[in-house]
């Protein structure tokens, strides 16, 4: 398995509260910080559309993420 550096991200930490809405059926609440190996992606592509992916922490600062989250 060959990876690749794709994206250069500001880490930044956010803890969601008060969102509305089920789209986990069946899924239950987790203490904040319990799952620190989770990350949420969000970013850019060169024509200024957002797209949002999620990804696991597999060092200190390296992201595993899905090849369809690559912006370009």
């Amino acid at each position: 398995i060959t990876f690749r550096f794709v994206f250069s991200f500001t880490c930044e930490l956010y803890v969601l509260t008060g969102v509305s809405g089920h789209r986990i059926v069946g899924g239950k609440e987790v203490v904040p910080h319990s799952r620190p190996y989770m990350v949420y992606l969000e970013g850019q592509t060169d024509n200024a559309e957002t797209f949002l992916c999620g990804g696991s922490l597999i060092r200190e600062n390296v992201i595993m993420t899905a090849a369809h989250c690559d912006a370009r």
